[in-house]
């Protein structure tokens, strides 16, 4: 029996011009909308903001949260769906795989 290869995780980057504050209000500079961020959704945009992408940005989820990586995978790709449905993110499709 072949087994099936998963998905490869839709990779993200910042679209327009984010700030994160350290108490988790994310700053849309281009239209100046606002969003606050629970401590997940923190540590989720900041790791964003610091790569460039979203390739690891699970990892972070982990360190900070202690969970096991099926489930920062599954919140973490949940998450910033959401925020690429907001106009937040565009998709990079660059290296995938």
């Amino acid at each position: 029996m072949t087994q099936r290869k998963p998905p490869a995780e839709q990779r993200y980057r910042p679209r327009s011009l984010l700030s994160l504050s350290p108490t988790g209000f994310l700053l849309d500079n281009a239209n100046g909308e606002s969003y606050t961020l629970n401590a997940v959704g923190r540590t989720i945009v900041a790791k964003l903001l610091e790569l460039g992408d979203s390739r690891e940005v699970w990892r972070a989820v982990i360190d900070r949260f202690e969970v096991d990586e099926t489930r920062a995978h599954k919140d973490v790709e949940r998450f910033l769906a959401d925020l690429w449905t907001l106009g937040l993110l565009e998709r990079d499709e660059r290296d995938r795989r």
